[in-house]
């Protein structure tokens, strides 16, 4: 039924207290989760479903990969062009994932009966994801902190169907603690060291954070090692063996590789205007960073490439309405006034 809609991955988790509720306090105690204030808001909820739903007894976590072929190393290496994550490669996926459930939750209703009540989420509730995807049997906890599965590696976005229905929990997966210590490339490959400690990522120094949910500027001393990612970052995952034993699957839900996309020319991007924003990204999840900050994060990257045929759009650039714009261009203009990359 689960796979009818297109979800690949499909298990079932009690409804009941997280077994990771004490290492979640204990990050967000330290601090890691930088200027997420929401995320300190209904901790005692995020870590138990059933304080979402009265009389709750299972959660359906389902699946869905978006693993896609790397891009051409001329595009993806290109200095020039921006680097985007790939979930951000198609619509955004809330608006994907959330009719996907609910058709499913409408089977359920007839499979189940009246009686049952549910409630759908697409990463728009305080639940910890992660921890009941792995409890019910999806994946398990890599060092970087993501869920990896077995058969789609980490390329994997979420979503639950939260229920009174009394459902046989499926098993939980194993655990791959001994071969990611043999391995530890993602806390080696993180550009920024966000990887603090294996499953811990410090989002105060995570380029995903930086580039999405930081409203502020990006701290001038990260600026340098972030490259050319302008939303999102998938270093962490790139580097994983897991990666290299599955089969992309390209696209066959929802995202696919358009270089205009996946890589757009920085150079266009400092030309938008709010309304050429608001047409070239209403629809994706590149939208939720907003115009200014998609053009801070490019300035920051055309800073980075360190070329000169960015000075004029960058001039430009210091005449833009948005204070965080200026600022970052400016600093971008000082990096390449500083040296044009070697040949």
């Amino acid at each position: 039924m689960a796979g009818e809609e297109g979800f690949d991955l499909f298990g079932i988790a009690p409804a009941q207290k997280s077994k990771q509720a004490k290492d979640l306090r204990r990050w967000l105690a330290n601090g890691a989760h930088a200027g997420m204030g929401w995320m300190e808001r209904n901790i005692d909820m995020r870590c138990d479903p059933r304080l979402l739903m009265e009389d709750a007894r299972s959660v359906i976590v389902l699946g869905i990969s978006y693993s896609t072929r790397t891009p051409p190393p001329g595009i993806w290496n290109d200095p020039l062009r921006g680097r985007v994550a790939r979930f951000a490669w198609g619509p955004d996926y809330h608006d994907v994932v959330g009719p996907m459930l609910r058709r499913l939750g409408a089977k359920l209703d007839s499979l189940l009966g009246g009686d049952i009540r549910k409630r759908v989420f697409v990463d728009t509730a305080p639940l910890l994801e992660r921890s009941l995807a792995c409890e019910a049997g999806l994946g398990y906890p890599g060092f970087n902190s993501n869920i990896i599965s077995g058969d789609f590696g980490s390329y994997i976005l979420l979503g639950e169907i939260l229920t009174t229905a009394e459902l046989e929990p499926t098993p939980a997966a194993e655990s791959i603690a001994a071969e990611c210590d043999l391995c530890r490339r993602c806390i080696e490959s993180c550009p920024t060291t966000a990887l603090t400690a294996p499953y811990t990522c410090d989002s105060r120094r995570c380029i995903s954070y930086l580039t999405i949910e930081n409203r502020g500027d990006i701290p001038p001393d990260l600026r340098p090692l972030m490259g050319n990612w302008i939303f999102g970052c998938d270093a962490c995952q790139e580097c994983c063996p897991h990666l290299e034993r599955i089969a992309p699957v390209d696209g066959r839900n929802f995202v696919k590789y358009d270089p205009d996309i996946a890589a757009p020319p920085l150079l266009e991007l400092m030309e938008l205007d709010e309304a050429g924003f608001r047409t070239r990204f209403r629809k994706t999840a590149i939208y939720r960073s907003k115009r200014r900050g998609l053009l801070r994060n490019a300035a920051v990257a055309l800073g980075n490439s360190r070329r000169p045929e960015a000075l004029p759009a960058l001039e430009r650039a210091m005449d833009d309405e948005e204070e965080i714009v200026r600022r970052h261009a400016a600093w971008a203009l000082a990096e390449i006034r500083r040296g044009t990359i070697p040949n």
